[in-house]
């Protein structure tokens, strides 16, 4: 999401008229934390065994008090409007299929998302393991996936110039960072900073987009911000999020903005906002403001 953020910028500052913005991940091959030094001063003032991203997700529904059972209803939902966007086709403009090989050598071409759960059952999830007392499990976490996604970006005077269609166009874009034990909650500080900064408020946005790094952590977020109480949601992740498709952390903020472009110009044609927003490792988050273009 930075990487689109810095292409526009770089468009508004006459410093180049088309950039790619793009990101990639496989959180299966590198392991966790892999190589990572951490600088002493970090470890004097944090409790290591506070950052990694389970735990946050387990201190954010206990700061916040999201119980096991409403963010176990968001992933089942979360699913099932993935389910039903595929099913429908609504992937299908932002997806390009590439061959896969099964183990058996078959040849295949992916052309879905394979992590939904077709099958989410709410009596499963309860019974999946969680820390004692705790609300975390594999059900509320969004799971390991590769994925890489990309946006072509530039001024609207180049896209006329090409004959290029569109629909949408940037309109504001922040940083920001919190206490990275619950990191996962940056996104909070981060869209009340967007909201500020350009004047506008939480009913004044149409749709809303945000990644599902956990159950706990997205709902924390929703609800702090006023935007949702508890799922299933009428204008944010309309066609599902992390918990069913995954959130290859490095793809994530390119594909949230892909994801609600083709939502605004399908599903909510009349919304003139739609925000972007996510959180990442070590406290930072990004949010980012697109508005409807009238030809």
């Amino acid at each position: 999401m930075a990487a689109a953020e810095h292409a526009v910028r770089a468009i508004m500052c006459g410093e180049g008229d088309i950039y790619i913005a793009s990101g990639v991940e496989d959180m299966e091959k590198v392991s966790m934390g892999f190589a990572m030094d951490f600088p002493p001063k970090f470890m004097e003032r944090y409790n290591l065994a506070e950052i990694p991203m389970g735990n946050t997700a387990e201190k954010v529904a206990e700061l916040w008090k999201v119980n096991r059972k409403d963010a176990e209803t968001m992933a089942y939902w979360s699913n099932k409007k993935a389910a039903a966007a595929r099913d429908a086709g609504k992937f299908a403009n932002e997806i390009v299929p590439i061959e896969g090989e099964k183990e058996d050598g078959t040849k295949f071409m992916v052309d879905v998302d394979q992590w939904i759960r077709d099958n989410v059952s709410m009596e499963e999830m309860a019974t999946m393991e969680t820390k004692e007392g705790g609300v975390v499990s594999a059900a509320v976490s969004s799971p390991l996936t590769a994925g890489a996604a990309a946006l072509l970006l530039m001024g609207r005077d180049k896209a006329d110039e090409l004959g290029l269609t569109y629909h949408i166009k940037y309109a504001g874009g922040v940083m920001a960072g919190c206490d990275p034990t619950v990191m996962g909650v940056g996104l909070i500080y981060a869209a009340q900073k967007l909201l500020k900064r350009t004047g506008l408020t939480v009913k004044d946005i149409g749709v809303w987009e945000l990644n599902e790094a956990f159950g706990s952590q997205a709902l924390a977020c929703l609800r702090e911000l006023g935007i949702a109480e508890n799922a299933p949601f009428e204008n944010v992740n309309v066609w599902g999020g992390a918990l069913a498709l995954g959130h290859p952390l490095g793809e994530s903020g390119a594909r949230i903005i892909v994801t609600l472009n083709n939502i605004m110009k399908t599903d909510f044609k009349d919304a003139k906002y739609g925000v972007a927003m996510l959180c990442g490792g070590f406290g930072n988050a990004n949010a980012s403001l697109w508005q409807r273009v009238d030809k």
